[in-house]
């Protein structure tokens, strides 16, 4: 039985010598210019899903929702990629306040008192994952469930109110904002943002 012979591919020689160089050295040129694409077209592919992946929290509130009178925090996500919030710090006059009740409890008691609020909405936000233009509201109190008194001291003392937000993408990548500086800071992980975690416990919440 006889086997075919094996065959190799080679630059095609002409029989002179700097020619058949020239050849093999332009095949070769060929070859690595092809891997230097490849490798181009790859990166670009991999920032183009990443920028279509991208994440934006931001922090926000205000004292009118959906035509209502109720003062609200909120975290929203203003990206077009899913966003994680693994983190939540909420200072009221430079102080770190864990919990809607120390919030409300520094900014707006009355004599010493919460007993002027009726009742609080809450949302739990640690660890939470945000949609493309998904936007949660951790704490809400509406002028009707308040005094006309802790209402209008409540929208005076938020203007106090400073949130930073610490969230990861998809790919793992971690940015910090805040209220007052809304540009995101890339960080290796969300222990490079400094004060206690915002909880919003249920049961300290409730006046």
């Amino acid at each position: 039985m006889e086997l075919d012979p094996e065959v190799h591919a080679h630059a095609p020689k002409v029989g002179h010598r700097a020619i058949d160089l020239a050849l093999t050295l332009s095949v070769l040129a060929l070859s690595v210019g092809s891997i230097i694409i490849a490798i181009q077209n790859e990166a670009n592919m991999q920032r183009l899903v990443t920028a279509n992946s991208w994440p934006y929290i931001e922090t926000i509130h205000g004292n009118e929702k959906n035509g209502q009178a109720i003062i609200h925090f909120d975290v929203r996500n203003a990206g077009i990629g899913p966003a994680t919030l693994e983190k939540l710090v909420v200072r009221y006059n430079g102080q770190t306040v864990r919990s809607g009740r120390e919030l409300l409890q520094r900014c707006c008691a009355i004599g010493g008192s919460l007993d002027a609020i009726r009742r609080v909405s809450i949302n739990m936000v640690e660890n939470r994952v945000l949609p493309a233009r998904e936007e949660i509201t951790f704490l809400a109190v509406s002028k009707s469930d308040v005094s006309t008194d802790m209402w209008e001291r409540l929208d005076v003392e938020r203007l106090k109110v400073d949130m930073d937000a610490c969230y990861s993408s998809v790919f793992g990548e971690h940015w910090t904002t805040s209220l007052r500086n809304p540009r995101p800071v890339r960080v290796k992980s969300c222990d490079a943002l400094p004060g206690s975690a915002y909880e919003g416990n249920l049961a300290d919440v409730s006046p």
